[in-house]
């Protein structure tokens, strides 16, 4: 359980723009943020075909003993969305 309260406001949100950014966030959250690990898209499960796409993904924070993991960052090679 987080120990404090914290008052999030949408400027914290704005300024989400890198993974180091992210990290301060869920310190701020008061989550452990000292163990960030790069994972493979295998350990994380990921289909063969979606693994082909990923070119980075990191846990960023833990929690209560790793209950609660938090990762981040699945940046794609490409992305496409389905034409309408």
């Amino acid at each position: 359980m987080l120990q404090r309260d914290f008052d999030l406001r949408s400027s914290h949100l704005q300024s989400l723009s890198s993974r180091d950014a992210v990290v301060a966030l869920f310190a701020n959250l008061g989550y452990d943020t000292g163990a960030r690990l790069k994972q493979t898209s295998a350990a994380m499960g990921f289909s063969e075909s979606l693994a082909h796409e990923i070119t980075h993904i990191e846990r960023i924070a833990s929690h209560e003993g790793g209950e609660l993991q938090v990762s981040v960052d699945p940046i794609f090679k490409s992305v496409a969305w389905p034409a309408r």
